[in-house]
This record gives structure tokens, C-alpha cells and sequence, in this order.
């Protein structure tokens, strides 16, 4: 896809596409440190309002940005593929895969969903609309955002308004469960306080392909010093007889 501004420019060598999309407020940028593979192509997500993108609102709606997707990812669908999401980029990447089911298009060879709730497991208390410094007391716990865009007078009325809309657009993911008809690996981190490995089997009842989860050393945002490990994952899921138990890796 040369010039579309919602696919980051593939990376080096050929393979299965491998389409990853951001957590709530992040980018490509963490899918571009990861080291290449044999056998896989990076292909990293850029939504709008962030990065090359900063100038666009972010989306507000799932069902739009879906649709968005849908479209966009016309040309990478036309070749095996797999969906990989990290925590917000789990939902999306799942709701991605119901409207492709229930358009009748082809569904990727397996979706990988990264330190996220399942949908019909939500958080008890949503975080989009909490006052302005609980909201920043809970960002900054998760470990993602530096607190130095928070003390700064031009990134944190920005960043606010991007993970606000990250965070809406996460915790409106509908409960409504649809089971898909490709696999799901779960990945959690082993440190994880916020969404621990016993709350990511509730994405078993989500397929009827086969599920596993794998366990990753480090938090919420295990996969920046992970890459290598879990796309060494993602290709042993993908070859033929993978053993599917839960192991550390």
C-alpha cells in the first residue's frame, strides 16, 4: 500500500503480512524497533492523531474506524495474513475481524491479542471520563507515557485529548460477544498489575478455531523489550503441529 497513510511502509524482506495496531495513545513506533523475522513482514497501523498523523482528529467511533480498516486493508487481505493488538489495538483488531466475518471476507490465519480484557470482561470502572488528575495517576501507572509529557504546556493538552479518545474508544468496545471462526493467541505479561494472564482466558470464549495463552516476561508493556520473542511466537503458531500450552517465554 505505497502512500496510504493508515499502513506504516512494510518492512524489509517478504512473508506473511504481520498487521499490528497501537495501544490507547501509542503508535508504529514500537512495532519499528522490533527486529526483522524470516518469514513474517511488518506491517504497523497508524491511526489518526499521532505521529505522522498528528494533525488528524483521533477516531471516536469504533464502528467508523472499523470500517476504516476494513477498506484499508483491502490489499494486505488479498494473502495469508495475521492480526496482531496490543491492549486498546486487541480490541480493535478483534472487532476488525467480526465486521470481515460478518462481511463474508477472509479473516486472518490467526489473531493475537496483547495485554487486553476481552470485551464482554470490561474494567469496572472506565477511565475515559475520570477527573483530569485521576486520569493521569492511572496513564502513568500503566507505565506507557512518560510523566514528562504530562509537565509539559503544549504535549499534555494534546495528550490528554488523544488517550481521552483512546480510552473512550477501548472501553465503548461492544460486550456483545462474537465468536470467530479463526484462532486466538492471548499474550500477557508475567508482571502485569493491571491485566494479568487469569483475565485474558476470557478470550477462549471468543473463537471457535482454537485459543492459547503464552506468558511474556515484563508489564503491561512487555512487548517494547519483547519484539523478537513474540514474533518468534507468532511464526511457531503458524507452522504446522505448534504445541499450544500456556509457557513462559
Amino acid at each position: 500500500m505505497t502512500g496510504s497513510r493508515w499502513l506504516a511502509p512494510a518492512g524489509a524482506g517478504a512473508g506473511i503480512d504481520l498487521v499490528c495496531l497501537p495501544h490507547a495513545g501509542g503508535g508504529a513506533a514500537p512495532y519499528r524497533g522490533w527486529p526483522a523475522h524470516a518469514g513474517l513482514r511488518m506491517r504497523a497501523v497508524q491511526l489518526p492523531g499521532r505521529e505522522v498523523r498528528i494533525g488528524e482528529p483521533p477516531c471516536t467511533s469504533m464502528e467508523a474506524l472499523v470500517d476504516a480498516l476494513v477498506a484499508q486493508l483491502e490489499p494486505v487481505r488479498v494473502a495469508p495474513y495475521v492480526l496482531f493488538g496490543h491492549s486498546m489495538g486487541a480490541l480493535i483488531a478483534y472487532r476488525l475481524c467480526c465486521a470481515l466475518q460478518e462481511r463474508g471476507l477472509a479473516l486472518p490465519l490467526r489473531l493475537f491479542v496483547s495485554a487486553s480484557r476481552p470485551p464482554q470482561r470490561p474494567r469496572a470502572t472506565p477511565w475515559h471520563d475520570l477527573p483530569e488528575a485521576a486520569f493521569i495517576e492511572r496513564v502513568l501507572a500503566l507505565g506507557g507515557t512518560p510523566a514528562e509529557v504530562f509537565e509539559h504546556p503544549m504535549l499534555r493538552p494534546l495528550a490528554l485529548g488523544l488517550l481521552r479518545a483512546d480510552f473512550a474508544l477501548a472501553e465503548g468496545c461492544p460486550a456483545t460477544p462474537v465468536v470467530l471462526a479463526c484462532p486466538i493467541t492471548a499474550l500477557a505479561g508475567s508482571a502485569d498489575r493491571h491485566v494479568p494472564a487469569s483475565e485474558l482466558d476470557g478470550w477462549r470464549e471468543l473463537t471457535d478455531a482454537g485459543f492459547d495463552l503464552a506468558l511474556f516476561e515484563g508489564d503491561h508493556f512487555f512487548l517494547r523489550r519483547q519484539g523478537a520473542a513474540i514474533q518468534a511466537l507468532i511464526a511457531r503458531r503458524l507452522g504446522p503441529g505448534a504445541a499450544m500450552p500456556m509457557t513462559p517465554c
